[in-house]
This record gives C-alpha cells, structure tokens and sequence, in this order.
C-alpha cells in the first residue's frame, strides 16, 4: 500500500522516499498541504481512506498531488493528532526556507500580523 510514501506518526502524515523536484525547472519541491480523507470517501480516483499530499516549488510555483490510500486507523491517529482538522499547512517547514519565508512574508504570512 505505502510502496513509495513512508508515515511520519505526525502531523503532517507522510513524507516521501523519493525526490520530488519539479518537473519544469528542476527545484526541489516543498510540502505544501496535507489533506486527510477519513471516511473513505471515492476522491480523486482514491477509494478508501487515505491522504492528499500537495507539493510546491519555491522558484516557478508548479504545484502538484499525490493520492496516498492508507488504513482507516492510521488516518484517524494522524486526524487526532491535529485535533480533528483534515488539513495540515507544515508552515514551521515554510519557515526554514529563506525565499519562501520572503515570498510569504511579503504576502503577509510572516511577521506582525501572525
């Protein structure tokens, strides 16, 4: 089932055992959001419960998914770790990244306002 995903036992759920970089300029790419999908719901050709893994990459913005199908208590442990929120935004992650941190700062994620 998790062939190319490994769990995390956190908040964000999983990581990857593969690189991912973008595929039109090669920058590594950056976790963008995790979605759960507890009750297991048919989404996005996904059947059972399972993840929506989203990454990002900091130099073009190319944006891509990935459908992680998993057991339903798995799910549910990662959903009560993040007490009861289906989605997960690993903005601590955003942080360690000097041009993210400027992009999102200058957007108004970062600073006073936070």
């Amino acid at each position: 089932m998790l062939k190319r995903w490994k769990r995390t036992e956190d908040l964000l759920g999983y990581r990857p055992k593969f690189k991912i970089t973008c595929q039109f300029c090669k920058t590594k790419m950056v976790p963008r959001y995790s979605y759960l999908f507890p009750n297991g719901e048919l989404v996005y050709g996904m059947v059972g419960a399972g993840c929506q893994m989203a990454y990002k990459c900091p130099r073009c913005g190319f944006h891509q998914r990935f459908n992680i199908t998993d057991d339903k208590e798995y799910i549910e442990k990662v959903l009560a770790l993040r007490n009861g929120k289906v989605q997960h935004n690993p903005v601590s992650e955003w942080e360690q990244d000097d041009k993210i941190k400027a992009q999102l700062t200058a957007l108004g994620y970062f600073g006073n306002n936070r």
